[in-house]
């Protein structure tokens, strides 16, 4: 039992010790699993989606040795799905060493992955951080599970780019995981990534 001043002129109230979370704030950013430069052409991040969550955000870098950018797949029971279910719509802009600027969109209908990079043959071993807003994974409400991500990256050329996009996989089972996957199969690529649960009430 804690005795707290509420503030309403010095009034000392009684509160059990299970709600202190209630008056500091509690943590509903919630850190599930992560990756600390770990090498591979692929990362799964299985088994951490759950009733307690409705969006997760995935923070990642990819740091590849060759032409390669970050692809996405989901993972339904615990396998990563490589079937031609995947939609995409993306888009985004690219700056050269001398200030000129190019502009691209992309999509994908019936892939087997979600790419999230539009350029990679300036980013040859450079890193590439990414975020991805996964939403309603295992369907806590009835509405298709998606991802949103923004992808950017610096080139040895000192040019840049920034793409953000939308994916769906077009089937009505929850998911459990997301695979993270190098374009190329770049074994020597390292990953670092940290992935987090907003409580869902």
């Amino acid at each position: 039992l804690f005795l707290m001043d509420d503030g309403a002129g010095g009034t000392i109230r009684k509160t059990a010790a299970s709600r202190i979370k209630t008056y500091i704030g509690g943590s509903d950013y919630v850190r599930l699993a992560g990756t600390d430069n770990t090498a591979g052409n692929q990362i799964n991040l299985n088994g951490f989606f759950s009733t307690d969550y409705k969006y997760y955000r995935l923070y990642g870098r990819m740091m590849g040795n060759s032409n390669s950018y970050p692809e996405v797949r989901i993972m339904q029971g615990g396998s990563t799905m490589s079937g031609d279910l995947y939609k995409y719509c993306a888009g985004g802009s690219q700056s050269d060493s001398g200030a000129s600027t190019n502009t691209q969109n992309f999509a994908g209908r019936g892939t087997n992955h979600v790419r999230l990079s539009v350029w990679n043959n300036q980013d040859i071993n450079q890193t590439k951080d990414f975020t991805i807003t996964i939403s309603n994974p295992i369907k806590v409400v009835n509405e298709r599970p998606s991802i949103q991500w923004e992808c950017w990256g610096l080139s040895t050329g000192s040019e840049w780019q920034h793409v953000q996009g939308f994916a769906i996989y077009d089937n009505s089972v929850s998911w459990t995981g997301i695979s993270l996957i190098t374009s190329d199969g770049d074994t020597g690529c390292k990953w670092i990534t940290d992935l987090y649960g907003l409580k869902h009430s």
